[in-house]
């Protein structure tokens, strides 16, 4: 079907084929847009789809963090009755490595980036992270402990009867195996919200 208009005569000229129009004062073809039905039903998702994962990802996360916020919870309420006792106290003004220093402050980053895995874990979280930190709070604390032996022995080579450089390596032997142990049951708890994802991520590729 063409018309052909000059002037004042008849509209102008088109072809229509395949839904093309083509006007000799429009060069360019265009495609004629289709009105959808009212009525039309859209395309359903599959329930493995990205908005599946997208509702049950949140709620994956909050649970990874939860476990991590509850373990940190009880690290602050041992070091609130901890500081009631003047515990930290005396191990600063007696430790003179350090070290205790040095494993309190790996502590508090290793909580900190443990707890920001747990808030984005995902399936392919890297958890080496709190293996490393377990392992360097131990070898700390051994540091600490062969300081204070040193200090004692020149000490007691000195005369002194004193045996506060003994007190040093004690205080760093015990801080260290501490931190290590919060710092892995952190790292569990961690491994243990990367499991969950993986577990989740399989499951929703196999659900039809």
């Amino acid at each position: 079907m063409a018309a052909i208009r000059m002037g004042n005569g008849p509209p102008p000229l088109r072809a229509y084929a395949s839904g093309m129009s083509v006007s000799i004062f429009d060069p360019k073809p265009r495609r004629h847009q289709r009105t959808p039905a009212l009525n039309a039903v859209p395309p359903k998702r599959e329930a493995g789809g990205l908005d599946g994962r997208w509702r049950r990802t949140p709620s994956r996360r909050r649970l990874a963090f939860l476990s991590h916020f509850v373990i940190c919870l009880a690290c602050a309420a041992l070091a609130f009755f901890a500081t009631v006792n003047g515990v930290p106290q005396t191990i600063f003004r007696v430790d003179q490595s350090m070290m205790t220093s040095v494993i309190a402050a790996l502590f508090v980053g290793s909580a900190a980036y443990l707890g920001w895995l747990a808030w984005n874990v995902s399936a392919t979280t890297d958890t080496g992270f709190g293996h490393l930190a377990e392992r360097l709070a131990v070898m700390i604390g051994f540091v600490g402990t062969a300081m204070g032996l040193s200090l004692q022995a020149k000490a007691l080579a000195g005369g002194s009867a004193s045996f506060e450089a003994l007190a040093t390596s004690l205080f760093t032997t015990v801080c260290g195996g501490v931190a290590a142990a919060l710092i892995a049951v952190m790292t569990y708890s961690l491994e243990a919200g990367v499991e969950r994802e993986k577990r989740d991520s399989v499951n929703d590729e196999m659900r039809p």
